[in-house]
């Protein structure tokens, strides 16, 4: 996923709607703050998390965020894993978890 689709799935939410990471584990994490990685190959976008009990971007956080960065840059979560690949979001409980 890139910035534009991400942009796109926020566009008509609630803007004080929380963003949490549900990877494969079953631990949720809130999303914290945004990195930008460059590498000699390429440059993408790195969403950082916390504990869920932590304070987390609400969407109109994040939507201003990405609005900052070049629209085409890839979207990816920092886990223990490393940088998993962030491939769409699912709405539950008012919340928006990204997956």
């Amino acid at each position: 996923m890139n910035v534009t689709n991400l942009l796109v799935l926020l566009q008509d939410l609630r803007p004080n709607t929380q963003l949490y990471w549900a990877g494969e584990s079953s631990k949720i994490l809130g999303v914290s703050s945004i990195s930008l990685v460059k590498t000699n190959e390429n440059n993408y976008l790195v969403l950082n998390g916390k504990t869920p009990a932590q304070a987390t971007l609400k969407a109109w956080e994040l939507k201003f965020l990405l609005q900052t960065y070049p629209a085409t840059l890839a979207l990816y979560f920092n886990t223990q894993k490393g940088h998993q690949p962030i491939f769409g979001i699912r709405f539950a409980d008012g919340a928006i978890y990204l997956k």
